[in-house]
């Protein structure tokens, strides 16, 4: 069984957010994901993923740093405040070591490659315990 195959059989029940303002990237990201998770939404601000995640229980978040209306790091920042659970990834063009103190679990640079996916995925299944 090859890697990719093994890991959408671990993690294609768990549902998935993914948050850009950048349609193009929203859309790119989207695909992707959609070839391990059943369940994939979408949204393009931070304010449009808190009503989301208020309504929907959501396993993984992966939002873009800098939107308009609210930003990833704002929007993590809701989550913890309301205690809403989830495995939280941003992605930035600027890393930086806030990832723990921000409530955010990991912190990828944009652009994001392949294989950088690949490895999400693998923290994403050691996180749930998949």
């Amino acid at each position: 069984m090859n890697r990719v195959h093994e890991l959408r059989e671990k993690v294609k029940d768990l549902k998935i957010l993914i948050v850009d303002d950048e349609i193009q990237v929203l859309e790119s990201t989207v695909t992707f994901f959609k070839k391990f998770f059943k369940n994939v939404e979408q949204s393009v601000n931070g304010k449009e993923a808190l009503e989301i995640m208020e309504n929907q229980k959501i396993d993984v978040l992966i939002t873009d740093v800098k939107m308009p209306i609210m930003n990833g790091w704002e929007l993590s920042n809701a989550l913890e405040e309301k205690e809403i659970k989830a495995f939280i990834v941003i992605l930035t063009g600027s890393p930086s070591n806030e990832v723990k103190s921000n409530g955010c679990d990991l912190l990828l640079s944009k652009p994001v490659q392949h294989e950088d996916l690949l490895n999400l995925m693998d923290k994403i299944i050691e996180n749930k315990k998949l």
